[in-house]
């Protein structure tokens, strides 16, 4: 989940050619699609999800699919066209979540849930699903399930410390799932019982905008903090501009695991490759000077037999 409050020009490009990072990143390898080339009505891109090449775009004004020939506008079977995040569930359905409920596309038809006709918050930030594609529905009152089609509270006000429930983003960790809060830490529920993690006992920000899980450690995007990793020892390592002089910003986005590095989006400057091979950090930073980059503010990374896809 990818959405910030600014209200800044974000855009869409794809990356071809692949190779050493200084090749990839190249001018001439990027394809910039926007409202002017395209059918989009927004260049806000707050998430992108790729599904047998077919890609899902949700942006703060719609939905759409590119296919690399053609668009598709699904705007109007949204129960708000905001976008927040895409996701797909173990049936291969798509998970649209808007600040209006979540949409779901089974291949040929759409329902919704609201809280018309559920018990969920309409603002919907982010779906995931376990290994029996039970659904964890993260908003901005707490967290919900979705289990045989039963939709339950799994966290409220009453659950979360200090009393705080706007779940922001979410991921696996095993049988854990990590839960990022906007102002509220971060959240392990397992087995029905949750322990919580802010800046008094380890935490350097208390908002968390991505999380991804690589070798059992969690990574962390943050809006003030930089890059958090939580190591399954349980400690904690910052990666930021109070540890690193010249790393590249503390206001990050998204991040995404390609192989040996990640790939992070900041707000203001670019995206960059990260790597922390034997404690040592290093970065690759590409933004509006050195690339084919034409807006800093990244929100979404994504990737496909063709290249990179940057919202």
């Amino acid at each position: 989940m990818k959405r910030l409050s600014f209200n800044k020009t974000i855009l869409i490009w794809m990356m071809f050619q692949l190779g050493p990072l200084g090749a990839l990143f190249a001018q001439d390898n990027w394809q910039i699609f926007t409202t002017e080339n395209t059918i989009l009505g927004d260049n806000q891109i707050n998430d992108i999800l790729i599904v047998d090449g077919v890609k899902w775009i949700g942006t703060s004004w719609g939905l759409y699919t590119y296919d690399n020939a053609s668009w598709i506008d699904y705007t109007d079977v949204l129960p708000n066209p905001l976008v927040n995040s895409i996701s797909i569930d173990k049936e291969d359905r798509i998970f649209v979540c808007t600040i209006g409920g979540i949409a779901i596309y089974n291949g040929s038809m759409w329902e919704t849930i609201t809280s018309q006709n559920s018990i969920i918050t309409n603002h919907v930030n982010e779906v995931v699903f376990d290994e029996n594609n039970t659904a964890y529905i993260g908003t901005i009152d707490g967290l919900f399930k979705i289990s045989d089609g039963i939709i339950s509270t799994l966290l409220d006000s009453s659950s979360l410390e200090p009393g705080f429930i706007n779940v922001r983003c979410l991921t696996f960790k095993g049988d854990s799932l990590c839960i990022g809060t906007i102002n509220g830490g971060l959240g392990y529920l397992y087995n029905d019982s949750i322990s919580w993690y802010n800046t008094n006992n380890g935490l350097i920000d208390n908002t968390s905008t991505d999380i991804v899980v690589d070798n059992e450690n969690i990574w962390i995007t943050t809006p003030y903090g930089g890059l958090i990793s939580q190591l399954s020892n349980g400690s904690f390592i910052i990666f930021n501009t109070g540890f690193f002089s010249e790393w590249p910003s503390n206001s990050l986005n998204t991040i995404y695991k390609d192989d040996d590095l990640f790939y992070i989006g900041s707000s203001g400057s670019g995206f960059f490759s990260f790597s922390n091979e034997f404690g040592v950090q290093n970065t690759n930073i590409f933004n509006t000077e050195n690339s084919g980059l034409i807006n800093n503010y990244v929100l979404s990374i994504e990737k496909d037999e063709q290249g990179y896809w940057i919202g």
